[in-house]
């Protein structure tokens, strides 16, 4: 694209000359274009990341919700065993 621009500004009629200015905008915009795909990857990236720590996290809580509903169950259980046995 530089080189159609170069040729453009070296012809010096002010068609070509807004040819190639409207060239370098639309290069312009497309780079920051570029470059905000890749910052929204980016941050989409890290949330899925954040996303996946918490959910681990909470998987972690639940099993340990569990275990320890496990272990009062089954002391109730052994608990009543005993009122029932006397």
């Amino acid at each position: 694209m530089t080189d159609l621009v170069q040729r453009l500004q070296s012809e010096r009629s002010p068609i070509c000359l807004e040819a190639a200015r409207e060239i370098e905008r639309t290069a312009s915009m497309l780079r920051e274009a570029k470059a905000e795909i890749v910052r929204l990857r980016d941050a989409k990236r890290r949330a899925m990341q954040v996303a996946d720590e918490r959910a681990k996290e909470i998987v972690d809580l639940r099993m340990q919700l569990a275990k320890s509903f496990a272990v009062d169950v089954s002391m109730i259980s052994r608990l009543s065993r005993k009122s029932t046995d006397r």
